[in-house]
């Protein structure tokens, strides 16, 4: 995945460290296409998920995070935090009606 991260990699030298990731966002569209459905989003807070339905915000499993059949994924290395604004970015994204 190197080549998709945000890391400056100059040319005359590789970046060739081993990165781990860390899921903490999936966007879930139920219906029968992409014209027509729903999305539930969900998000990881200080290590818990939470289901964010609408207006419904519940806390899941991670479990059943992971039996989700996930339209987006979001991830990011261990080393690096996660900000307040994509928190609020997923939170505003649960909140629209597509």
């Amino acid at each position: 995945m190197s080549p998709y991260t945000t890391h400056a990699i100059q040319k005359e030298t590789a970046d060739k460290r081993d990165c781990t990731y860390d899921l903490f966002a999936v966007v879930v569209h139920i219906g029968a296409n992409i014209h027509k459905g729903h999305y539930v989003n969900y998000a990881k807070f200080n290590g818990e998920w939470f289901s964010f339905n609408d207006h419904i915000v519940e806390w899941v499993t991670e479990e059943s995070v992971l039996r989700q059949k996930a339209y987006v994924l979001t991830s990011r290395t261990i080393d690096v935090d996660i900000s307040v604004s994509i928190l609020n970015t997923v939170w505003s994204m649960s909140m629209m009606r597509l």
